[in-house]
């Protein structure tokens, strides 16, 4: 039993060290809508082919975003306010939810809390939480997973940026499509900006490795 203890414990360690995080990507949420074995977002399953979206309020297609939410600038600060104050179950907001008629989006961020790990600590993750849930007819389970609040970095402890939204299939966890929401309509060239930065990251960080997929 003692010449095996310390084998095994080897083993084992190899083992948790190769599914931990990769060092150049943090989760910023627990989702468990993510399968397991896909949680921990590592270089070796983006491309340097990506499909990109860029999500907007109401109107933002006509202005060059890929994509748009029917919602407001005002009711997704309503819907905002309300679950960052922990609001959401309140008689009086239930009320206003139906009077505004945002009983569906109202009825997806609560889904996004409970599985996704929203915390709605930023006002930009209603739009985020609903472009996640909106994306999920293009990407649907159970082929694809999607989630978001992905940070990356140099590999040290330098944080470079931040991805909304992550499209990946449940099989080997490749990423196929990256995206950013913006609910201000005048932002899109911001989010373009966003996402050219870290496909500039991906290409640096894959010249001459074969990490990558």
């Amino acid at each position: 039993m003692g010449t095996w203890l310390p084998i095994f414990i080897i083993f084992a360690s190899g083992l948790c060290s190769a599914a931990g995080a990769d060092e150049y990507f943090r989760s910023t949420r627990v989702d468990k809508t993510v399968p397991a074995h896909c949680s921990e977002p590592a270089l070796r399953q983006f491309s340097l082919k990506q499909k990109t979206v860029i999500y907007g309020i109401d109107g933002s297609s006509a202005r060059g975003f890929t994509h748009e939410i029917a919602i407001s600038r005002d009711d997704a600060a309503y819907l905002w306010a309300t679950f960052l104050s922990n609001k959401q179950y309140d008689s009086r907001t239930m009320l206003e939810v139906r009077h505004r008629r945002l009983e569906a989006p109202f009825k997806a961020l609560a889904d996004a809390q409970r599985e996704m790990g929203f915390s709605f600590e930023k006002e930009g993750d209603v739009l985020e939480a609903l472009a996640i849930t909106d994306l999920a007819r293009e990407y649907p389970a159970p082929r694809y997973f999607i989630t978001g609040g992905i940070e990356y970095s140099d590999g040290a402890s330098n944080t470079i940026g931040e991805l909304d939204i992550l499209v990946g299939e449940r099989e080997g966890c490749r990423i196929i499509a990256i995206g950013e929401s913006k609910l201000g309509p005048k932002q899109l060239s911001h989010a373009r900006k966003q996402l050219q930065r870290f496909l500039d990251f991906l290409r640096t960080k894959c010249a001459g490795s074969s990490q990558c997929g």
